[in-house]
C-alpha cells in the first residue's frame, strides 16, 4: 500500500483490505454505500464535463456558421486566384 499518496492511485488494495476487515454487517453496508456514492460522483463529474465540452463545441460551431460567410470577404484570396 505504498501508492496511497499518489493522486492517480485507486487504492484498490486498501479498499480490499478494509472490506475484508469489516465483520459487522452495518459497517460493511456503510462501506459499500460510501463506495457506491464515490462511483456515482465520478460518473456525475464525467458526464458534466462531457456536457460542458459539448456546449463549447456547439457554441463554436454556431459562431463559425454565423461568421463563416463574412470570413470569405475578410480573408485574402490565395495567390493565383482573382
Amino acid at each position: 500500500m505504498t501508492d496511497m499518496r499518489d493522486s492517480a492511485s485507486s487504492c484498490a488494495e486498501l479498499i480490499e483490505r478494509t472490506a475484508n476487515s469489516l465483520s459487522n454487517d452495518a459497517l460493511e453496508f456503510l462501506f459499500v454505500s460510501v463506495q457506491e456514492n464515490n462511483i456515482n460522483l465520478c460518473i456525475h463529474r464525467a458526464v458534466s464535463g462531457l456536457i460542458s465540452s459539448l456546449f463549447i463545441v456547439i457554441a463554436c460551431s454556431l459562431l463559425i456558421i454565423r461568421i463563416g460567410p463574412n470570413l470569405m470577404k475578410i480573408l485574402p484570396k490565395p495567390m493565383g486566384m482573382h
